[in-house]
């Protein structure tokens, strides 16, 4: 069984690929979004194979529809309170206070809280303090099929 361990430390493979938008190839290049669902799929986590494969994975502008957003995120992760984010779950951003929700990452372990990110511009995933990030956060989502 695929552990938060496991979620986080792939995570972190992925840092240092390079950024580019509707792309999910770790050491190659990925966007926010890749990032999450190429962790879901190279853990093989349920849902990842359906995900990738799901025509809207690539049908996203820059600036996404949030009904589109979480109509997605509803179908293949779990929902949490924002107060119950813990590391291995995914964060659901805006990138700034004026904007919709369109930035995702996966919280980290450690203290003080991290998040690791497909980060547009710093054009590569990066992991973060989560402090700045935190106040932009609108929702959370759990990876199903975690120990």
């Amino acid at each position: 069984m695929t552990t938060r361990a496991d979620v986080i430390a792939e995570a972190r493979r992925w840092i240092g690929t390079r950024w580019q938008h509707q792309a999910s190839l770790k050491g190659i290049a990925c966007d926010c979004i890749g990032l999450v669902a190429g962790v879901a799929l190279e853990l093989e986590l349920p849902g990842a194979e359906a995900w990738r494969d799901d025509a809207r994975r690539r049908s996203y502008t820059r600036e996404p529809q949030p009904s589109m957003i979480f109509a997605v995120l509803d179908e293949y992760l779990d929902r949490i309170d924002v107060g119950e984010l813990a590391p291995a779950d995914v964060a659901v951003l805006r990138a700034r206070h004026d904007l919709p929700p369109q930035h995702f990452g996966i919280i980290a372990d450690g203290e003080p809280r991290t998040i690791v990110h497909a980060y547009a511009q710093m054009r590569k995933v990066v992991e973060q303090g989560f402090a700045p990030w935190a106040p932009l956060m609108v929702a959370a989502y759990r990876f199903r099929g975690l120990e």
